[in-house]
């Protein structure tokens, strides 16, 4: 049970810079169609 709680921690980070760098990829590719 301890282990989940660290679990999510370090998801949400990793998750959080995935997003991060999905979101800027998906900016340019709009930026560069509009």
């Amino acid at each position: 049970m301890t282990r989940r709680l660290r679990f999510p921690l370090f998801w949400r980070i990793f998750l959080s810079i995935w997003l991060a760098m999905a979101v800027t990829v998906l900016m340019s590719n709009v930026a560069t169609r509009a």
